[in-house]
This record gives structure tokens, C-alpha cells and sequence, in this order.
């Protein structure tokens, strides 16, 4: 179970931009602090609107 679980809730709660929850969360990520088998169930909702909005921001760029 990930450590980073309450403060990613704090942080949306506290009404944080949510571009930088997003970067603080992928920061966590790339550094190895969180491994994807380790997100709870929270942080997999999370992840996974990280993951679809990037797709579609890659096919939106595939278009033009």
C-alpha cells in the first residue's frame, strides 16, 4: 500500500490545482517512491485519469 495515499486526497481536499497534484503525483512515480503495484484503489482512479487524459491529449496531436 502506498504512503502517498492521504497526502494525494489532502491535496485535492485542500483544493490544490489540479495540474499540480497531477505533477506532484507523476513526480512520485518517476522517482520510484510509488510503484503502480503498490497505488490504492484511490490512487489507481487516479492514475488511471492521468493515463486517458494523456491518450487522448495524444490523439488529439496526431490529428493536427
Amino acid at each position: 500500500m502506498s504512503k502517498h495515499d492521504e497526502e494525494l486526497r489532502q491535496r485535492i481536499l485542500r483544493g490544490d490545482d489540479p495540474q499540480s497534484v497531477r505533477t506532484w503525483f507523476i513526480e512520485r512515480v518517476a522517482e520510484g517512491k510509488i510503484r503502480e503495484v503498490d497505488f490504492t484503489d484511490f490512487e489507481s482512479l487516479f492514475w488511471a485519469d492521468i493515463v486517458a487524459d494523456y491518450r487522448k491529449w495524444r490523439a488529439s496531436r496526431k490529428l493536427n
